[in-house]
């Protein structure tokens, strides 16, 4: 043996600190499953180019030149760590703490570079060959660009450069930088120069998690990105996120003379050079209102967030003039993230992107004494919309459903500004619901939205100040809107504007800019109505519509099987073109369908070797072979049919991921302290206590004493001081066009239970020294943490598991992010709506609801249960199959080359037998379109004897 090959975990100076590999030669190689990942490690010859000539290289060391190397940083095992703990550690860091994660006290993950130094037996590497550490050309110019290696801007740079400069590996080892600044830009010439002299930034790869390489920071990459030069513009960072102005207050004009900043795209415009023809279309449209309709996988976030851009850009809107409205907090996060990375030197942060509710809210706090609502109202959540509903119908002899309820509660909301609601045959309960709800002193979700819209229809020179300081309104996933929110858009857009825009233009309308898609509107018993997407170009007349129809996702067979399945007579091209057909596999029971699952995941993943996945080098993109647990999803109607598919995975050693549909505060821990925290906010609100008792009961725990309200205006406020209990109580609230306030009496019943004694006014007092008594005069954002530890610390809360603890963490990240009060900051907890898919990081298999699955995807997908009764679901009742159909056709859509639909002959729901037949929407599916499973016979596994114990 003359030589030893050493792959992508490490690099010459790691590998030479071990004498007794001196008298070898080290080689390294990368792994040639696909075209544009060859050469990414090679090494260098200068002998002719033949078979002896090479094995005569090796073997005597002449004509053998070095290696080209990656960064082995970049590893996901390079360092020690503990992922859950976020901690990376050096080898001697570990040693020093032996081997015990200092936050936790368990064992860390060691990493490669502690088992070098455990072997090495000298301190300097002993270099017989020189190499040289190179980042490939395509992350270069995605760092570059903020854009993903895939995406169609890097593509188009990447195949330009080539064409240019030549081959790759010149370009990143030998082109003079003068020669790809010329092609390139200087940007990209000192990315290369810095690559070459190793001044490169590393975060190094620990316990699973990828480490990075990057060649600038952030801030540098802002100031430097598009610059005509290098080094002659001043250093300027990158906008941090604050807290937007107030709703209600005009930022100061901009000189029409004043000259705009300098853009100079890299290679091509950003903005626009990405585009598909309709999305450029959509992008540049002026003048009215805008319909996108767009299809699962065609760019709806892009197109969205790039016609945004371009309005800034091209300052046909101020940053601050546009108003861009979501359904989930996840989603507003995202295209803020996005606007950032779009344009950070235009202040794309700058723009408002909020949820629909938060947006009212914020309204209502600030304009709400025009309608007489207490200042400090308290803000109901969906999950216990759904309670205070049980309630008021367990004291109906003959109601409806609570579902049935639900459904009909936001059109009875919006009728109640009407007069003739008192015939509705739900007025009754409505009234009783409505009662105790202001009894309480609070609104839930459809409250903030009839509220608003109460007010801006008394109020118009509240419309027109709102739509003075949006004059471009952008509503995301418009088929999920309700007649509300679609009567809050129309109030805003026919204000009267008779103050100029901030950039001294004159007065101009408000335009509506929507985006979403009809066939994906599957939250009906939420009270969205599809029929306001097409009555779009109704409620806002002259509305141009653009439809998106190339589709990035999915393989065009998944694509046209799902077309089938609703019908549609305009399909979405594939981008990706031709791929497998549907698969369908027949089972006898849930428990052969989970099996047959397993096998499957077994099967894709044995193409996946240790070295390119512990590298970080193999990528689900590269082929199918090339699979990831991560990749995978199962997805179902009903989250009871996850109970086979979790004991089949546990049973396998398959890592996975269960995610339900409740958001983050409807789980423990978190569940704990958000009930703690809301009695510190309203002491005296006796639903937050009956619920603080309840879950405390739920989870077998001792209560604790409220904490002080929040800090308000920088001042400590004692308990007691703020405006609540009686006085808060006996504020009005409209009801309707007829009355616009009424009294609250005493209809609540079981109220003297919810204010007898309760064990939040025990005796235990919180330390006096304790930062959740607000003695600190500082402003409440710094509070948070504190009083989310302490209500930690009081519950004895320590004694978790990896899930549970990550649910803290989680919930730590959203207090660090901008709330100036406990209360803000439960508001914002008390409005999310959305899955709760923060667990979904990381390897393992997603296993989830339909429902849950909306917005998602990976690039194999398993649709459990296809059957009928449960698509259509029928159990329950009846159900809008149109919906149904659209629910299927959300979840086919979330495959990109994959799909396998399955269903059983029997299965046992909630302990009931059931005996099943295929679902109605698999018959659509054309034969060219699907194919059997192939698969081995399945055998019921026989349970192992029973050794009995010997004592």
């Amino acid at each position: 043996i003359h030589a030893l090959e050493t792959g992508l975990s490490s690099d010459p100076v790691m590998n030479r600190r071990l004498s007794a590999l001196d008298n070898y030669l080290l080689l390294s190689n990368s792994d040639a499953h696909s075209p544009e990942k060859l050469g990414r490690e090679a090494n260098l010859f200068d002998v002719p180019l033949e078979y002896d000539s090479l094995v005569k290289a090796m073997t005597e060391k002449k004509g053998f030149e070095g290696t080209i190397e990656f960064f082995p940083e970049e590893g996901k095992y390079h360092y020690d760590g503990h992922r859950k703990c976020g901690l990376s550690l050096h080898p001697a860091e570990t040693r020093r703490h032996k081997g015990l994660c200092p936050k936790c006290g368990k064992p860390v993950t060691v990493g490669v570079l502690h088992r070098v130094y455990e072997l090495a037996d000298r301190e300097a590497s002993n270099l017989s060959k020189p190499f040289y550490s190179i980042i490939p050309l395509t992350e270069i110019l995605s760092e570059i660009l903020g854009c993903g290696p895939s995406a169609k801007k890097m593509i188009a740079a990447y195949e330009d450069l080539l064409a240019a400069l030549g081959p790759e590996l010149h370009i990143l080892m030998d082109t003079p930088c003068k020669d790809i600044e010329r092609l390139g830009g200087p940007l990209l010439a000192e990315a290369i120069r810095r690559m070459r002299e190793g001044k490169v930034i590393r975060r190094e790869g620990y316990d699973g998690e990828y480490g990075v390489i990057r060649l600038f920071e952030e801030s540098e990459r802002a100031t430097l990105r598009g610059q005509k030069a290098l080094f002659d513009t001043p250093e300027e960072t990158m906008p941090q996120e604050q807290e937007p102005e107030p709703l209600f207050s005009l930022p100061p004009a901009r000189s029409v003379h004043e000259e705009p900043e300098p853009y100079q795209a890299f290679l091509f415009d950003p903005i626009l050079d990405p585009l598909n023809p309709a999305q450029k279309e959509a992008v540049l449209h002026q003048g009215s209102h805008l319909l996108i309709v767009a299809g699962p996988g065609t760019g709806k976030t892009m197109t969205l967030t790039h016609r945004i851009g371009y309005l800034i850009r091209s300052q046909l809107a101020s940053a601050e003039e546009i108003l861009c409205l979501t359904f989930t907090n996840k989603a507003a996060e995202e295209m803020k993230k996005r606007l950032i990375a779009l344009l950070p030197d235009e202040h794309g942060a700058h723009s408002r992107v909020s949820t629909f509710h938060a947006f009212c809210l914020e309204v209502l706090r600030e304009k709400g004494a025009l309608l007489d609502l207490p200042a400090d109202f308290g803000v109901l959540s969906e999950h216990d919309t759904n309670a205070l509903a049980r309630q008021v119908l367990s004291g109906s002899k003959r109601g409806p459903r609570v579902s049935r309820f639900l459904k009909e509660l936001p059109r009875l909301k919006l009728a109640s500004l009407e007069a003739g609601v008192e015939n509705d045959p739900f007025f009754d309960l409505y009234e009783t619901y409505q009662l105790k709800l202001r009894a309480l002193g609070m609104l839930d979700l459809q409250d903030l939205e009839v509220e608003t819209l109460r007010l801006l229809q008394r109020h118009p020179d509240v419309a027109a100040e709102l739509g003075t300081r949006f004059p471009k309104i952008f509503v995301d996933e418009y088929q999920d809107t309700n007649r509300t929110q679609v009567e809050i858009l129309k109030a805003l857009v026919s204000c009267t504007r008779s103050i100029p825009c901030t950039l001294n233009r004159a007065p101009c309308a408000v335009f509506i800019c929507a985006i979403g898609d009809p066939d994906q509107a599957i939250y009906g018993f939420r009270g969205a109505d599809v029929a306001s997407f097409h009555r779009f170009a109704e409620d806002f007349p002259g509305a141009k519509t653009v439809t998106l129809l190339l589709n990035y996702r999915s393989t065009q067979p998944i694509l046209d099987a799902a077309s089938t399945v609703l019908q549609k007579k305009q399909k979405l091209k594939g981008f990706l073109g031709i791929g497998e057909p549907v698969q369908i596999s027949d089972c006898r029971t849930e428990t052969e369908e989970a099996e047959m699952i397993v096998e499957q995941i077994e099967k894709l993943i044995g193409g996946t070797s240790y070295f390119s996945l512990d590298s970080g080098r193999a990528s689900s993109q590269d082929g199918q072979e090339y699979l990831g647990f991560g990749d995978m999803a199962v997805l179902f109607r009903l989250n009871a049919q996850g109970d086979a598919l979790e004991e089949a995975f546990s049973r396998a050693g398959i890592p996975f991921v269960r995610s339900g549909e409740k958001p983050l505060i409807e789980s423990f821990p978190v569940n704990v302290i958000w009930r703690f925290l809301q009695t510190a906010v309203h002491p005296d609100n006796p639903y937050y206590r009956e619920a603080y008792q309840q879950v405390l009961k739920d989870h077998g725990l001792t209560p604790h004493p409220p904490l002080p309200p929040p800090l308000k205006g920088g001042e400590p406020q004692p308990v007691g001081s703020s405006r609540s209990g009686e006085e808060a109580r006996s504020q009005s609230f409209p009801r309707s066009a007829g009355e616009d306030k009424f009294q609250p009496s005493s209809l609540s019943r079981g109220e003297d239970k919810l204010q007898s004694s309760s064990p939040l006014r025990g005796e235990d007092k919180l330390q006096s020294s304790s930062p959740l008594r607000g003695e600190d005069k500082g402003g409440g954002e710094g509070k948070l943490l504190d009083m989310i530890h302490q209500a930690v610390a009081l519950h004895g809360l320590t004694s978790l598991s990896e899930e549970e603890e990550d649910r803290l963490r989680r919930l730590n990240a959203l207090a660090e992010s901008g709330h100036d009060s406990l209360h803000s900051f439960l508001d914002a907890l008390s409005l999310e709506r959305g899955m709760d898919h923060a667990g979904l990081l990381g390897d393992r298999v997603a296993v989830m609801t339909l429902h849950a699955a909306k917005g998602l995807e990976w690039p194999v997908v398993f649709i459990t249960g296809c059957e009928d009764q449960l698509l259509p679901c029928t159990l329950f009742g009846d159900q809008d199959e149109a919906e149904e159909k659209r629910l299927f056709y959300v979840g086919m859509t979330r495959a990109r080359s994959r799909l396998i639909l399955s269903h059983a002959a029997r299965r046992t729901l909630n302990g009931r037998p059931l005996d099943m037949k295929p679902s109605p929407f698999t018959l659509l599916i054309p034969q060219h379109l699907r194919r059997p499973l192939e698969r081995k016979p399945w055998k019921p596994k026989k349970k192992p004897p029973n050794q009995l114990q010997l004592f």
